[in-house]
């Protein structure tokens, strides 16, 4: 046995500490050192052969790589399906009807991240809980899983389990989930609850999240149970700061009971549900508006002619039109195109596209550089199914109003109708790029009843769609 004292087990947990944030209280001096002890004869070394490992190399991902390794066998590591099923009860109850009423008008996307996932089965178990609550909905579901252990999410991409991983009472419910694997004795999640669950190494110890880059962002619901019990206050605050960015606005953070302190989740509202507290992202002080009824103002965006997967078809729906129509801006510089074009939104709010047409047309004669004329455009020659005029009229816009969101999301939609992925993922990373620019949540006069949170959410999602199908 390790003497608790001993520098070089000191050195070992500074390294730990510092490069994956775990930290073992000095309570836990004999049960770390006894683990360490196991986890070293395991592999055939001791104590200084690895320090002199870990000393040798020049980047922290590197001593993360060479730590990995030993985390399983140094962490309590207790997963297994629908583990602490109150939590699930509740979001069942809870937590996915109000985010489903709340997203539903603009976004049937739902993502869910299980942090720390070990072997997978939390995330797995989320799958499952997702299909069957969205089941014969047109939602589309995403689950991350996310460990530093590649070991751990090796068996968790295989989703083969023994019997130990289905020692909670709920597994009789979902027992049709599973098949026998090849492997004797252990059985494999179905494919339909694998789809859609993808797994990769996040180090929660660092600041590379939220990230569209690792998937750590934009999420609905995050799982993190049984990880800050490792971690000092300062790298919990961090580490909570971190995953609060990465949550949707009214999003729920789900941690374990061991872990409820106000004092980390201050920038939470606590929900009690139950004996349960979860944690949510709190929504800012704007009200969702109703669309206006589609016989009152006539359809600018046909979703007839958006594929099945176009997430941002889904801003508003009604039985008539998705994208909202085009409302009168504040009147700018040049005098005549601006009255023109006010016009043109007068007439069309009647109706009358063509007579709106030939204003427009006529604005730009007066002014070619007066920008809401190319905007106006685009709307009705998308509408009309003339999808390359108005993609030249969206660069247009672009052109002469770089920063303006509203233009800037017509040229990503408008590409990828016309099924031009790459170039619609160009144009929704500079959306966001242009959104994060601008800081506090303002409303979109071209775009009503949304807020730029909310553009910026659906750019994100719309991104992270095309991104899977691109291959990124």
């Amino acid at each position: 046995m390790f003497d608790p004292v001993q520098p070089e087990l000191e050195a070992f947990k500074n390294f730990l500490q510092e490069h994956t944030g775990f930290n073992f209280p000095a309570g836990l001096d004999k049960e770390f050192g006894f683990r360490l002890e196991r986890a070293l004869r395991n592999r055939g070394y001791n104590l200084s052969q690895l320090l002199h490992q870990l000393y040798k190399q020049e980047t922290s991902q590197a001593i993360v790589q060479t730590l990995s390794p030993l985390l399983p066998e140094l962490l309590i590591g207790e997963t297994y399906f629908w583990r602490e099923p109150d939590i699930f009860e509740a979001l069942t109850n809870q937590v996915l009807p109000e985010i489903m009423r709340r997203k539903e008008n603009f976004s049937r996307l739902f993502r869910v991240w299980s942090a720390a996932c070990s072997t997978g089965e939390e995330a797995y178990s989320l799958s499952i809980l997702l299909h069957h609550y969205f089941k014969a909905t047109d939602w589309a579901l995403s689950v991350m899983g996310s460990d530093l252990n590649e070991k751990s999410l090796e068996i968790a991409r295989k989703g083969e389990y023994g019997e130990y991983s289905f020692r909670s009472a709920d597994n009789k419910k979902y027992a049709n989930c599973f098949e026998p694997a090849a492997t004797s004795k252990r059985w494999r999640v179905k494919d339909s609850y694998r789809q859609g669950v993808r797994f990769q190494k996040i180090n929660l110890a660092s600041n590379d999240y939220p990230s569209t880059g690792n998937d750590s962002c934009n999420h609905d619901l995050i799982f993190c149970r049984n990880v800050f019990i490792y971690f000092k206050p300062d790298l919990t605050e961090q580490v909570v700061d971190c995953l609060f960015e990465s949550l949707n606005e009214g999003g729920y953070l789900v941690v374990s009971p061991s872990e409820y302190s106000q004092q980390h989740f201050k920038r939470f509202e606590a929900v009690s549900v139950g004996t349960l507290t979860l944690y949510r992202r709190p929504l800012r002080s704007w009200a969702w508006m109703e669309p206006p009824k589609a016989e009152e103002i006539p359809p600018l965006f046909n979703s007839s002619l958006l594929s099945p997967s176009f997430a941002a078809s889904r801003v508003v729906e009604t039985k008539e039109w998705v994208m909202p129509p085009i409302v009168a801006l504040p009147p700018v510089q040049t005098p005549g195109a601006p009255e023109l074009v006010g016009q043109a939104r007068a007439v069309l709010a009647k109706g009358h596209t063509d007579e709106c047409m030939a204003l427009c047309l006529k604005a730009i004669k007066k002014d070619s550089l007066f920008p809401e004329s190319y905007l106006l455009l685009a709307g009705l020659y998308q509408e009309a199914g003339q999808l390359d005029q108005a993609l030249e009229m969206a660069r247009k816009f672009n052109y002469l109003e770089p920063n303006r969101p509203e233009g800037q999301f017509y040229l990503a939609t408008l590409q990828q109708v016309l099924g031009r992925n790459r170039r619609a993922a160009q144009a929704y990373r500079r959306l966001i790029a242009i959104l994060n620019s601008q800081g506090s949540e303002t409303s979109l006069a071209c775009l009503p009843g949304l807020s730029t949170v909310e553009l910026r959410q659906l750019a994100v999602e719309s991104l992270l769609v095309l991104e899977s199908e691109l291959g990124n």
